[in-house]
């Protein structure tokens, strides 16, 4: 069995993103079990100081939820990031939990601290990333995926497979749509495969 960390960037409870989100672990079934649930708006996340400590001691001074969240995503094996595109962009809490990742850059590039890039059980440790918008543009999560991807290497994972689901500008629109929902649901499934 997999752990999984989930990260739930959206601040609209229940909406889209979550039911995706929710979706992909019915899909995973068995496979995985959740090591920690983060919902970023609700956690206690301050901005990177830039004080460039941790490039000498590979831990951050601030000490909050991103710390938190740091500690518990080194350790497992399968990442999903699942958030909400706001104007082309990542909500903004999520972009500052991405930022306070300048720890684990550095662990790996001044401190020669990398990341795990193994489960357990020998394969590579995967994320997944699921976001959805409004926009019918596909184009317009593009800067978020070049963000997520960066963010996901950094921490020692292989981005696996990116969803978009588009269109869906009401908070529960992917409720009515069950071919969005399927495809979420199969992605799950393929986890191990």
């Amino acid at each position: 069995m997999f752990s999984i960390v989930v990260v739930r960037g959206s601040p609209y409870r229940s909406g889209n993103s979550d039911r995706l989100a929710d979706e992909f672990l019915k899909g995973c079934g068995k496979k995985v079990s959740v090591m920690s649930d983060f919902r970023t708006s609700e956690m206690n996340i301050s901005f990177c100081h830039s004080c460039r400590i941790c490039e000498k001691t590979g831990i951050c001074v601030i000490e909050d939820d991103a710390r938190r969240f740091y500690k518990t995503v080194v350790q497992t094996d399968v990442l999903l990031v699942a958030t909400s595109i706001h104007f082309g962009g990542l909500p903004s809490k999520l972009v500052t939990l991405v930022e306070r990742a300048q720890v684990e850059w550095a662990k790996t590039n001044l401190l020669n601290n990398p990341p795990q890039k193994l489960t357990k059980y020998g394969a590579l440790r995967r994320a997944y990333i699921i976001l959805t918008g409004g926009s019918k543009r596909k184009t317009v999560g593009q800067p978020a995926i070049a963000i997520l991807r960066n963010w996901i290497i950094t921490l020692g994972f292989i981005p696996t497979a990116i969803l978009y689901a588009a269109g869906y500008d009401s908070h529960d629109a992917v409720a009515s749509d069950p071919k969005i929902l399927k495809k979420t649901h199969l992605l799950g499934e393929s986890l191990t495969g």
